[in-house]
């Protein structure tokens, strides 16, 4: 159909979402590819934000952002709707699932049902009716990563990686060895491209639709560790007491996947660390 008629077909489409309330962009972007599989907002319009500038100025306003996710409403509308319908990256669930689904270690796994509601229970738990378990990634997974990245590098680079990749417990040694090669940002670009890939494979395994595969995927990235511009606010929020039980797992799960160079940028209390230092020479 024309682009005109089509825009104006879009146009409709979103006014009708956001009849109740605001939403946010994967939301939208989900109902439009249900209604229309073959639409392409990004290739075709430069994505949902652009669409809504060129086409629905006066009926349709940009709001800003939840987590990494533009929210969108009619003019007027209340805005904290929105907030409430998505999953910010102060989420615990999707804390908690992010490290579920890509820490071989971690003690919780992640459990959804057909809806796409997703929680986080104890990983030698029985998980409860109605819902699937969902394994997260193993030690296997990263070694296969990590050849895969080792082959695109220089034979020199790819024999001294092979080499670290060979160890029973490489890690640690893999991240060092990568932040001295400066390999480490082309390293995480790999990483997070193939964890979507697997998790969203696990999702659709478990019964998950693919739109809300997607959006699951959306709302774990987001929650994996909040936006740098947000932390200043998160800093001055008051914290639940369910937040505050979780502080010291968070942070040493945060720990464990630093590198040697983000390790060094750390700051303690100097007499917390040195509590520290004395219990851990005491052993």
């Amino acid at each position: 159909m024309p682009d005109d008629d089509q825009a104006s077909k879009i146009r409709d489409a979103l006014l009708e979402q956001l009849q109740l309330q605001p939403k946010v962009g994967s939301q939208l972007g989900f109902a439009l590819h249900q209604k229309w599989p073959e639409l392409n907002m990004r290739s075709q319009y430069g994505g949902l934000r652009r669409f809504v500038h060129e086409f629905c100025a006066g009926s349709i306003e940009w709001r800003g952002k939840s987590g990494l996710d533009d929210i969108f409403g009619i003019p007027g509308q209340e805005p904290e709707a929105a907030t409430r319908q998505s999953h910010t990256p102060l989420d615990p669930t999707y804390f908690r699932a992010w490290h579920a689904f890509t820490r071989p270690d971690y003690h919780d796994v992640a459990a959804i049902n057909i809806t796409g509601d997703l929680i986080v229970v104890d990983s030698k738990s029985a998980v409860p009716d109605g819902y699937k378990r969902v394994d997260g990634l193993t030690d296997e997974n990263y070694r296969e990563m990590a050849r895969d990245f080792a082959k695109n590098q220089d034979a020199s680079v790819a024999s001294k990686l092979e080499a670290i990749i060979a160890k029973p417990k490489f890690w640690r040694d893999w991240l060092s060895a990568l932040d001295g090669l400066a390999l480490a940002p082309s390293w995480r670009r790999l990483r997070l491209q193939r964890l979507e890939q697997i998790v969203k494979t696990k999702l659709l395994a478990a019964g998950v639709q693919a739109g809300e595969a997607n959006l699951i995927w959306l709302r774990l990235r987001a929650a994996r560790k909040p936006e740098t511009s947000e932390s200043k606010a998160i800093r001055e929020l008051p914290m639940a007491p369910y937040q505050i039980s979780h502080l010291r797992d968070i942070a040493h799960l945060t720990i464990d996947r630093l590198s040697d160079t983000e390790l060094r940028e750390i700051r303690f209390p100097l007499g917390a660390m040195a509590d520290a230092v004395t219990k851990f020479t005491s052993h």
